[in-house]
């Protein structure tokens, strides 16, 4: 039997799961949606990137109270003329996050 690092929930045999979620990241053009997609996935962040054409799919597997979760990480656009393409993502969703603009300025 293995030990298996607690701070290290990444699963190498990405083949078997128990259970399995749908997540789409929506939001506004620029709002980071990309670069949290990263950093989740592959530990590493890129401040900036080249906006996402249409729709961005990744998949991770983590281990939760001893469960294999498979994550289907749908990153969608954020411009305008993606929205009618996008849309049709959200369909069969276990769970949605919204990218937005937080101000950092004094008004």
């Amino acid at each position: 039997m293995s030990c298996r690092d607690p701070d290290n929930l990444m699963i190498s045999d990405d083949e078997s799961f128990d259970y399995l979620f749908k997540i789409v990241l929506i939001g506004d053009c620029g709002t980071g949606k990309t670069c949290v997609v990263q950093r989740f996935r592959s530990g590493t962040f890129v401040e900036r990137h080249g906006n996402t054409i249409g729709v961005d799919f990744t998949m991770k597997t983590v281990l939760i109270d001893g469960k294999r979760v498979k994550l289907q990480i749908w990153d969608t656009a954020g411009q305008e003329r993606f929205r009618t393409i996008t849309q049709s993502y959200y369909r069969s969703a276990n769970g949605v996050i919204v990218g937005t603009y937080i101000s950092t300025l004094a008004a």
